[in-house]
This record gives C-alpha cells, structure tokens and sequence, in this order.
C-alpha cells in the first residue's frame, strides 16, 4: 500500500470484511480521510444513535480478493471490458484520494481505468455511476471489487460518512404533542436556561416526535431502490406481528446519555410496550432482520434495537444555523 498516506497495513492481525456476500481478508486502516474539498452532508436528526450504538472509528482496506473470470456484471466494450458501480458523489472523495492516490492506486495494480463523473452545477440531474474500463475482463472484476471495498471502508469508518436515512415508527399525537410542549415550556422559561444553553433549537420538533428503529448509510442509487424494495416486501410480515391491532406504548422515564448530567447532550424517554406479546420488540427485530439480510446496515447497527424518544439533542442547534460553506445552507436534516 506504500504510496498512499492514508492507509496503513497490519498483515498480522488481520480482520474480516463483508461485501456483497464475499468475506474478505483486510490488511489496513482507513486514517485521516477526512479532506476538506469532500461535499458535506447533512446529518439527519439520529445522530443519538451514534452513542447508543457505540460507534467504531477506523475500516478496512482489501488485502486478498476473490476474482471470477465470468464476473456477470463485467459486459464487453469494443475490443476491452467494462462495469459501474453505482455510487453518490458525496463518497468520491474517499474512492479518488488526496490528489488522486486512491484512484491512481487501483488504476496502477488492476490494469483498469476508472471513471468519475463531473458535478454539473446547471443540471438537475446528476450521473453518479463510476465507469470501469480494462482489456481483461479480470482487470476490470479485480477494479470493480477495489473500488466496492473501498466504498465499504468509507461508510464504516466512523464518522466520515454520516448516517442518511432512517426507519422510525412516528409517535407524534395528539396525545403526545402537547405534555411534550408543556415540558418544552417549562424548560426553557427557566431563568437559567439561556446562560446554560437551553432554548427551543435543541429540543425535538414535536411533529417529528419518533421511534427510531434503524439508522442507515444509503449512499448508491441501487441501495435506496434496494431499501425500497425491503420496506414493501415488509408489509406482509408486520401484518403477522400486528395481527390487526395497534400498538399501543407507554413513554415514562427521562434520561440522559452520559455520566455527568453537566455535559449531557442527548434526554430522552424510555420506552414500555403496552400491547402485549412483546410485540413492539418482534416488530424491531423483523425490520433488523431483513435490512441486515438484504446487505444494508453496517455489521455494527445488526443488533437489538434500543428503543427511545429523544426530547433533546444539543446537536439540533444547528438546525438554525447556516453552514458557511453551502450557500444558503442550514445543518440538520429534517427527521422522521
């Protein structure tokens, strides 16, 4: 991996790595990726989920691959071969490289060029496709596993990438809007509130009020239609769970996320189901299942969901704020 600053391989102690149903030896750690031309993304109002799923920072770098000489999705082109991988601009930087190492990098070892293509400021339509060309078929599978590994690095490198979509159940009523009001008021009319920080920007919107049951980094188009596609074959299995009947939850509980209740961040309600069979959970557990099963969560979000109702995260102050470098910019997604 000599040439790239970025990367740095430990042949030793080695760890695992899982990309579209392969397992791949890994021989490095992604380290200090963080360039300041990369595109800034808008972080969605989870970002709680990070602490409560203990966030692993550092990824992997491919050592061995596995290459297969009638690779389907390598096609013929004129006297050569080619492929794409389906892939958001916003994840270029960490498949280019500072000056181009990364891109130069796999060009250099595989014999295939790749292809990224340009941001055009005029359109409304953007082509996010990254065009892999070689004169072997096995130039152009060998690129295409690089580059895919590459893109499985940088979504799970902490917080290079940040999370942009997430599965909730909504919980915002009639009901629940107005105590969370109230408890809103009540908080921030405290004489002390302004000097400690409190005012309204931290605190959940009321309308988005939710139960967060996953959190995910969709970054191609083929895994948003994939997600898609995941949720409507869900429809059958969550009538099984429901049987007909709603859910019925009881919020009761404040708490906070931290030891010190000076520094907290994040206050939220705990969660009790109401409706028997222990419904609430089987549902979560269904929806774990078949995002973990269809390849879209992280290995570290496969896991039993915690659920809470955030009120409060000092992260939502940027919601308010504009973003120097966006023009007209403002942080903070809009929620679920």
């Amino acid at each position: 991996m000599g040439s790239d600053p970025l990367f740095h391989a430990d042949v030793i102690n080695c760890e695992l790595i899982s990309v579209g149903g392969r397992t791949y030896r890994v021989q490095g750690t992604l380290e200090g990726a963080s360039y300041s031309e990369r595109p800034q993304v808008e972080r969605y109002e989870d970002e709680e989920e990070e602490e409560l799923g203990h966030m692993e920072d550092g990824s992997a770098v491919p050592a061995e691959e596995v290459i297969e000489e009638d690779d389907p999705q390598v096609v013929a082109d004129g006297a050569g071969f080619m492929t794409r991988v389906s892939c958001d601009n916003e994840v270029f930087p960490f498949l280019i490289g500072k000056e181009g190492v990364k891109k130069k990098q796999i060009e250099k070892e595989t014999g295939a060029s790749l292809t990224f293509p340009r941001r055009d400021p005029k359109s409304s339509v953007q082509l996010n496709d990254v065009t892999i060309r070689g004169p072997t078929r096995k130039a152009v599978s060998s690129a295409r596993v690089r580059l895919e590994l590459a893109i499985d690095t940088a979504l799970g490198a902490g917080k290079l990438l940040d999370y942009n979509y997430f599965i909730s159940l909504p919980i915002a009523s009639s009901s629940s809007i107005p105590p969370f009001q109230e408890f809103m008021k009540q908080v921030t009319s405290d004489p002390e509130a302004s000097s400690r920080g409190i005012s309204e920007d931290i605190f959940m919107k009321p309308q988005h009020l939710h139960l967060t049951l996953i959190m995910l980094k969709l970054y191609s188009d083929e895994k948003r239609a994939r997600a898609k596609q995941v949720l409507a074959g869900l429809s059958g299995p969550l009538q099984g769970v429901l049987g007909g009947h709603p859910l019925q939850i009881q919020l009761q509980g404040l708490e906070y996320m931290n030891d010190d209740p000076s520094s907290m961040h994040v206050l939220y309600l705990k969660v009790n189901d109401m409706s028997g069979a222990n419904r609430l959970q089987r549902l979560c557990e269904l929806v774990v299942t078949h995002f973990s099963q269809a390849g879209l969560l992280l290995p570290k979000d496969d896991r039993k969901v915690k659920l809470h109702a955030t009120l409060i995260n000092t992260r939502y102050r940027k919601r308010a704020q504009p973003d120097p470098a966006r023009p007209g910019g403002g942080g903070g997604g809009g929620g679920g």
